[in-house]
């Protein structure tokens, strides 16, 4: 196993056969922990914890325009996290708006938030929930910060926060919703979607949020993984593809492929078999999610390399 990233980009809307073609960073790339990815200022925003014991914070961007990645620098101030980060982007119309803020368990194992106007420099951390398992998930939905993260002293309970500044956060129940790995995070249909393993199998379960309150959890049939699920949302083309609900996981039988499923509505018999990523096979880091982000019908994905 590696801590080595590599990168892929395809488009979007090609999904009965998705063909990734595997890329090295033009500069050695490496993490301990699944990256994350969001859009800012029309690039791909990648940010991911050091390798081995380096728990440093680091970013680097994908510009669209010349397909080509930024050099890599780290947060400065000390921030450090003991898993993957996540990233969301909150808009300009609201207090402490226009902003990218990154959610992460720290050190002590507390969730924490910090944000940037550029990011290049950020705040000072926000302490917002104590005690993780696990790596925070984070999203923008109905115009606030939603973000999902685990309290080890509860076998892992999920626990909801939402905040509409940055600097205030409220809890939204989950119920007794328990996991074995972080969350994911996305907006399909106008809900919050959050799925999750369980805890004491391998399976996906999913439930939604109309901004209220969160429906009971329901298993994704046929559906195992051995990391955390990855949820991205990809436009259709308004004719014959039509808005699709995107998830990424891994084998849950120590292989290193990578399977996705995805929805077109909100049933549970609208999610597809389990379809393997084919091409130029993605040899992910067995038990390490992935980032993916999608942009002007481009997906990109940044993952943890199997090769050793």
């Amino acid at each position: 196993m590696s801590d080595t990233l590599q990168y892929s980009t395809t488009p979007s809307f090609i999904f009965d056969r998705i063909d990734w073609q595997v890329n090295d960073f033009p500069s050695p790339i490496a993490s301990a922990a699944a990256p994350a990815l969001t859009i800012f200022k029309d690039t791909a925003f990648c940010m991911h914890r050091g390798p081995g014991v380096n728990q440093e914070l680091f970013h680097l961007q994908y510009i669209y325009a010349n397909q080509q990645w930024s050099p890599e620098t780290n947060v400065p101030g000390g921030q450090q996290s003991v898993y993957g980060p996540a990233l969301a982007m909150l808009g300009p119309n609201v207090p402490n708006g226009d902003k990218l803020y990154c959610a992460y368990t720290g050190t002590d194992t507390d969730t924490y938030i910090t944000s940037s106007t550029d990011g290049i420099y950020w705040s000072n951390p926000l302490a917002v929930s104590s005690k993780a398992s696990f790596a925070p998930a984070m999203t923008l939905f109905k115009g606030a910060l939603w973000c999902v993260t685990t309290l080890s002293w509860d076998k892992n309970r999920l626990i909801g926060l939402k905040s509409s500044d940055g600097q205030h956060w409220t809890a939204v129940p989950m119920g007794t919703n328990h996991t074995s790995k972080a969350a994911s995070l996305a907006v399909f249909h106008d809900k919050l979607w959050c799925v999750f393993r369980g805890l004491d199998d391998k399976n996906l379960y999913y439930m939604t949020c109309d901004g209220a309150s969160w429906t009971a959890a329901k298993p994704i049939p046929r559906h195992t993984t051995d990391c955390e699920p990855a949820l991205v949302f990809v436009a259709g083309d308004n004719s014959q593809i039509p808005d699709r609900l995107l998830c990424l996981y891994g084998d849950s039988n120590g292989d290193p492929s990578l399977y996705y499923t995805y929805t077109e509505d909100a049933g549970p018999s609208g999610w597809t078999e389990p379809k393997k990523i084919t091409g130029d096979t993605i040899k992910r880091a067995k038990g390490t999610g992935v980032g993916v982000v999608v942009h002007n019908r481009i997906l990109t994905c940044v993952f943890r390399s199997a090769a050793v």
